[in-house]
């Protein structure tokens, strides 16, 4: 069955956009993180531009970076769905600052964000690719920066 690549990045877009949402809720939630969840939210948003970009400029000449044709789009509808759940289910919901870190740990290990990451860090012959993520230079893994963040901050999820 041949993928339609319009489709996977349309759900890239969204997934981008939604954890973007979510970060800033929480950047208006916790003012004392404000800063950190303020730029994890503008990153995440510049993610949904650049996937944009690619869609409109590489899609119609053929041509995409190879991070859109291994992940399925079932897993990133999955995602998606997990996203939309979590939000509507915290702006419900008084929450706390170290479940916000929890819930955004969580949100990197989903799968179209992870699968993102991966790419964004590994080495390439591609000259797209490598195009591609220099224009994502400053998408740097999330996951890892609020682990740090967290430890700096003293907020401990175990």
């Amino acid at each position: 069955m041949k993928v339609d690549l319009t489709l996977i990045l349309d759900e890239f877009i969204c997934l981008e956009l939604k954890v973007a949402e979510i970060y800033n809720f929480f950047h208006e939630t916790f003012l004392e993180d404000k800063d950190f969840w303020w730029g994890l939210c503008q990153e995440e948003r510049n993610h949904a531009a650049l996937i944009k970009s690619a869609k409109d400029v590489f899609l119609p000449l053929g041509k995409y970076p190879s991070v859109f044709l291994s992940i399925s789009l079932d897993d990133l509808r999955e995602s998606n769905k997990e996203l939309y759940n979590i939000l509507d289910k915290y702006k419900k919901a008084r929450i706390s600052r170290k479940d916000a870190f929890k819930i955004a740990l969580q949100l990197e290990n989903l799968a179209g964000e992870k699968h993102y990451q991966k790419f964004m860090a590994k080495k390439t012959s591609s000259k797209l690719d490598e195009l591609f993520q220099k224009l994502n230079c400053e998408g740097k893994n999330h996951a890892n920066r609020l682990k740090s963040y967290m430890k700096k901050h003293g907020i401990d999820i175990a």
